[in-house]
């Protein structure tokens, strides 16, 4: 409900929401029916999974430019959107994004992590950058030109899309220097040990496939002090806010 709500709200009048739901049988689409005020599409089908559903998602879109966000995150305010929007319409790039934070599911949304991501510069994303997914908003033409997200990559191909759209595609991007999303800790990349490495290896491949073999070590070392300065920055936020 806090997606739905939270997608609604978004102040930006041409606003096309279209809901991809996995055939799931837990009620969910009764819930998109009755507080999804703003759904144009729903499609409640089996598929092979959140890429593919997000696939399923881009090609039925019909809007000019394309943002994905996951079942359990929401925006951080009622201006995220069309301030992407916007970020595209002052800069003419063909795509935008922006910071997020990782919140615990509690009444407070209490930051865990924030990212800040900082300005896209080519090549950054062998050094294990990338924008966070949910705040990119891309031209649809362009993502469908290269394929949509790469079902071979269960955990990664968020990433790879990205990678191959600003560094293959040499799509342009504007940052948004602002948190834009809300992401609840606990989704499908770090629900376990074993998913957090499966999606470091898919991302070393897909580097290799991009011609960068030797990325993978510095990636990950790169990474790990990254989410530490994140977690750190989160800590200092939540100790100056008054409780």
């Amino acid at each position: 409900m806090d997606t739905l709500r939270s997608v609604a709200e978004q102040r930006l009048p041409e606003l096309e929401h279209v809901v991809i739901d996995g055939g799931s049988t837990d009620g969910t689409v009764d819930v998109v029916r009755r507080h999804g005020a703003r759904v144009s599409t729903l499609v409640s089908e089996r598929d092979g999974g959140i890429y593919d559903a997000m696939n399923r998602g881009l090609r039925r879109a019909k809007g000019e430019f394309v943002l994905f966000l996951n079942a359990d995150d929401q925006y951080a305010d009622r201006g995220c959107v069309a301030d992407l929007v916007q970020a595209i319409d002052n800069s003419g790039a063909d795509s935008a994004y922006g910071d997020i934070a990782y919140v615990r599911n509690d009444a407070e949304l209490t930051r865990v992590r924030r990212w800040k991501s900082g300005p896209y510069l080519r090549g950054a994303f062998a050094r294990g950058w990338a924008p966070p997914h949910p705040t990119f908003l891309a031209r649809r033409d362009r993502l469908l030109e290269i394929g949509g997200f790469d079902l071979r990559y269960r955990l990664a191909s968020d990433f790879d899309l990205m990678m191959r759209a600003l560094d293959g595609a040499g799509m342009t991007a504007a940052y948004v220097p602002r948190e834009l999303v809300l992401m609840r800790v606990g989704g499908a990349t770090n629900a376990s040990a074993r998913n957090v490495l499966r999606q470091n290896l898919e991302i070393i491949d897909s580097l290799r496939r991009a011609g960068h073999p030797f990325a993978g070590p510095a990636m990950i070392a790169r990474k790990v002090i990254s989410r530490i300065r994140q977690r750190v920055a989160a800590r200092g936020v939540a100790r100056s806010e008054p409780g």
